[in-house]
This record gives C-alpha cells, structure tokens and sequence, in this order.
C-alpha cells in the first residue's frame, strides 16, 4: 500500500470518544510503502503542541493510517490502527510504539466507547505546561 502516514495523537479522555477524544497534534509524512507484516519507523515528538505529560492528562489515542488518495480522510480500504499509551517525563528515553496497520473498514478502525470516570492526577507530577486531570 502506498500513500501518506497520517499520524495523530489525541486525549483519550477528553472530547468525542467515536472520533478518539480531542486532537493534540497531527503530522503527514511523506509518501511510504507499507507492506503486510513489514516495519516502518517514524520519529516523533511527543511534546508537540504544549507538554502534556500523562501524569496530568492521563492516556492518550495514537492512530493512523495510510492515506492512499491523500485526501486527509480515514477512509474504508486505507490501512489503518491505534494504540493507548501514556507518555511519562520519568520514562528512561524514548520509547517505540507499535501500531498495527491491519484494520480495513474505514472510521471504525479508530473509534471507541468514551472512557467512564474522569482523569485522576498521579501524584508523581511532571509540571505538564497543560494539566486537565483532577
């Protein structure tokens, strides 16, 4: 498959849980070929659009997809996938992520049931620039 990586990085717990929660930052890369069962690494900075540290915003929904029609749009047959993860100050380095691109059906690929309960601070703060938990 050949086509843009759209990646995006949105709060698990805040916004529309349907469309993964409210948007933290978002890249395209360049055209990339994925193949079935091969590995493409991007970098990324995580403190993009403001540190928000998951010790003050909790988890948050990293997906994407390959964007054959460069149109900026999930849609069915475009390899898609996502992956909750919490991005801590105190984590030893950067970390790897993996996202599996194997899901076909278009929105569906990213969507899930809002999150009961509210964000709950972890007494080991990071001094987020941002901080949305209680």
């Amino acid at each position: 498959t050949v086509g843009e990586l759209v990646l995006n990085l949105h709060h698990y717990r805040l916004g529309s849980g349907s469309m993964g929660g409210v948007s933290h930052w978002s890249t395209v890369s360049d055209p990339v070929t994925v193949a079935e069962g091969a590995d493409t690494q991007v970098d990324l900075d995580m403190c993009a659009g403001g540190e928000m540290w998951s010790e003050e915003n909790c988890q948050f929904w990293l997906w994407g997809f390959v964007d054959k029609n460069a149109n900026g749009v999930l849609e069915k047959g475009e390899p898609a996938g996502h992956a909750l993860i919490n991005v801590s100050c105190h984590a030893a380095g950067p970390g790897c992520v993996p996202i599996v691109l194997d899901c076909l059906d278009g929105p569906s690929c990213i969507a899930f049931e809002d999150p009961a309960g509210v964000c709950q601070c972890d007494p080991s703060s990071c001094n987020s620039e941002i901080v949305t938990c209680q």
